[in-house]
């Protein structure tokens, strides 16, 4: 049966070159085909497989035309394969430790689908070795040298405190004309002459604590419907100190900037009424930089209105004294989203991807359960670029359209886990008209529950930081993170 000249198949050897390689400084003029006398004749045709640069030097500039190395080849090889006939050509990618066939050696007038080969299977690999290529934002802040990755960090642990007064000194009150402070009392007495505090005992919120919500509560020893607002305060004291009697001494306490007004309804005797919140108040006393997560007190002053109310003492009722409850979360609030970037992913351009997957070295044991999970998403971009420091450098790329959820199991230290499939993130990546072999690819994995993952960064332990591999089954390699496509 007669071939006939496909060009088809020329097209194809030519987008193989664009899309799949990078090449060297070669122009049309400098390369010649050899053909065997008679070889259209008897039917025997030359081999020749171009054998073709895809390392990163290819993106150099050349001459005066302004045109990268890789530019120059593939006008030149494209000029070669659009005049050629009577020639078995091939296409072979060159790369440090080598490379895979991307076309083999066929008739270049064979028709299209004849020519076309099977799917290579490829297997490729390279690890993060830079800070740059690494990193965590929260808030905005790009933390390129952190010495660990957390996949997703809400605030942190969380705890609450129920702290209630226990001694009966810790519930006083000072009378302002006289500053006559009395301890021990029956009642605590609210009124326009006075001012109260309440010391609560072995609070042991931590330091760095972010105060969720806070509030204070009094039980009330007679009803009373008299309107007041009252305004509580914090004292401003690491860890304060026990009432005494001595005159002027709630009054002469140190006091937080933040305050709270509280205009409570009318009194019932023996319901417990509860203020508003008083978050920025705790929030305060912890941010101290001598913070020793024990004591705090809360300083309690008339602001406006009339008449009197009466509050159970530790002394009247143990059960109905002052009470604080506080819920706090460790670290600073606000999605952590964490940055991956893989330089020299040698995939050529619109491959086909069967799996793709991302694996962590476990800095830490955790257990803690995932409710909606993480989300893993790849950057929209040819060759993505090397994290900064600027604002949002992570969470303002453009991102896939691609993504993927991600609820990990238990980690235990050092132990190697793995995302889901990825493959149509990394699909939509290679399939960008301007991605080329060896261009980096990037991701980005954010969650929104109260529960975080801790890996290795290349900024912690270069021997276990994160590491891509390639088209194909996974290489093996013990690291952070790596990418098996």
């Amino acid at each position: 049966m007669k071939h006939k000249v496909s060009a088809r198949f020329k097209a194809a050897l030519i987008g193989f070159c664009y899309t799949l390689t990078a090449g060297f400084p070669a122009l049309a003029d400098d390369t010649e085909i050899f053909f065997a006398s008679g070889a259209t004749d008897s039917g025997k045709y030359p081999n020749v497989l171009f054998i073709l640069d895809t390392s990163g030097s290819m993106k150099t500039e050349v001459g005066d035309t302004n045109k990268t190395r890789m530019q120059h080849m593939q006008e030149a090889l494209t000029n070669i394969l659009s005049s050629s006939t009577g020639v078995n050509v091939g296409l072979m990618r060159f790369n440090d430790p080598g490379g895979p066939i991307l076309f083999p050696v066929s008739n270049i007038s064979a028709e299209l689908g004849a020519a076309t080969p099977s799917t290579p299977q490829t297997s490729i690999s390279s690890r993060i070795i830079d800070s740059a290529d690494d990193a965590e934002e929260q808030s905005g802040s790009v933390n390129l040298n952190s010495a660990r990755l957390e996949a997703v960090y809400v605030g942190g642990d969380t705890g609450t405190v129920a702290a209630q007064i226990s001694i009966g000194a810790d519930d006083a009150e000072e009378v302002l004309s006289s500053n006559t402070v009395t301890l021990n009392g029956n009642r605590i007495n609210i009124n326009n002459g006075q001012i109260n505090g309440f010391r609560f005992n072995n609070t042991g919120i931590p330091k760095g604590a972010n105060i969720s919500s806070a509030t204070f509560s009094l039980t009330s020893r007679t009803n009373s419907a008299d309107a007041m607002t009252l305004r509580l305060f914090g004292e401003l004291n690491n860890d304060a100190l026990a009432f005494s009697s001595n005159d002027g001494n709630i009054s002469s306490r140190a006091k937080t900037t933040s305050y709270i007004d509280w205009a409570p309804d009318a009194w019932t005797q023996n319901q417990a009424y509860t203020s508003p919140d008083i978050s920025s108040i705790v929030q305060e006393l912890v941010n101290q930089s001598g913070w020793s997560e024990d004591d705090l007190v809360l300083l309690q002053t008339f602001q406006s209105g009339s008449g009197e109310r009466q509050a159970y003492t530790f002394n009247s009722n143990e059960d109905k004294a002052a009470t604080l409850s506080v819920s706090y979360q460790m670290g600073t609030p606000g999605q952590q989203t964490i940055g991956l970037r893989f330089r020299d992913v040698a995939i050529p351009q619109g491959a086909e991807i069967t799996s793709a997957v991302i694996e962590f070295t476990a800095a830490q044991s955790t257990d803690k359960p995932f409710v909606n999970g993480l989300t893993v998403q790849g950057f929209d971009s040819d060759d993505a670029d090397a994290f900064s420091a600027t604002t949002t450098n992570i969470t303002g790329r453009t991102g896939t359209s691609a993504t993927v959820n991600w609820v990990p199991d238990a980690w235990s230290d050092d132990q190697v886990v793995q995302t889901p499939e990825l493959k149509t993130i990394v699909q939509e990546i290679v399939d960008r008209g301007g991605w080329c072999g060896n261009n980096a690819m990037g991701f980005r994995i954010s969650g929104e529950d109260l529960v975080n993952r801790v890996a290795h960064s290349v900024d912690g332990n270069p021997d276990l930081s994160e590491q891509p591999a390639g088209i194909g089954p996974p290489c093996g390699h013990q690291a952070a993170v790596e990418m098996d496509v």
